[in-house]
């Protein structure tokens, strides 16, 4: 009897401090939710739990000049919104979680398999640090089954027209997704600057 009279006390506060709150009905967040789209599992860990987290790594990482300028370029090329320090830190943030709880609960079961945990951590740093790597490939793969449209849009563009710039500005608009993106950056960017 006292379960049922806690569910109802629980029931009325919660439907008081909503109203209170001026919280949206639960119908009307499934819904937005639907409109919104689904949210995976792993994107709301990913914002919940790996970013916070990420964001407090990523100062303690250090990077020369250099490669942090060349990471910059890997990464808005791949498409990827991190920083390098935070990329490089989401690396090791994974990393250590998969080492952390693959140990505690290796421990727990099986304390012979520890050292396999910390193999599979290092497997896991592995591949999120090559993460931009593959997606760089994936692009550079685009590009080359592109590049026989571009020469001869380019090719054909010459006869016509020999305003160069004209013929690229022109391009990137029927570029596909691979090539576009380079038109734009290093043909356009880089030609304006002179």
């Amino acid at each position: 009897m006292t379960i049922i009279i806690f569910i109802l006390i629980s029931a009325g506060i919660f439907s008081i401090l909503s109203s209170v709150l001026k919280l949206p009905p639960y119908s009307a967040t499934q819904r937005l939710r639907g409109v919104a789209g689904k949210t995976k599992m792993t994107e709301t860990l990913n914002q919940r739990l790996l970013l916070p987290v990420m964001k407090l790594v990523a100062p303690i990482i250090r990077l020369d000049d250099f490669k942090e300028r060349r990471m910059k370029i890997k990464l808005e090329r791949a498409g990827i919104i991190f920083t390098p320090k935070e990329y490089y830190a989401r690396a090791v943030v994974m990393a250590a979680g998969t080492a952390i709880i693959g140990t505690l609960a290796a421990v727990t079961i099986m304390p012979s398999m520890a050292v396999v945990v910390c193999i599979l951590a290092v497997i896991v740093y592995f591949h999120f640090f090559g993460e931009v790597n593959d997606r760089l490939k994936e692009k550079d793969e685009l590009i080359e089954s592109e590049l026989p449209k571009f020469v001869r849009a380019i090719v054909q563009g010459l006869k016509t027209e020999k305003d160069v710039i004209k013929l690229l500005e022109s391009y990137s608009t029927i570029a596909g997704k691979g090539l576009q993106y380079d038109i734009r950056c290093l043909f356009l960017i880089e030609i304006r600057k002179f």
